[in-house]
């Protein structure tokens, strides 16, 4: 089994802001979305 340090559930702008600080380090970050797309959600 895989092990993150960070998980984020959801990649709307504020998840991936939240992903982008964690993500420039060691730690390991996993980012989940339900949708096919990242980014904004309109």
């Amino acid at each position: 089994m895989k092990q993150y340090d960070v998980i984020i559930v959801r990649a709307g702008p504020a998840g991936l802001l939240c992903a982008k600080v964690p993500g420039q380090t060691e730690l390991k970050v996993l980012l989940l979305e339900k949708d096919k797309t990242f980014g904004d959600k309109r």
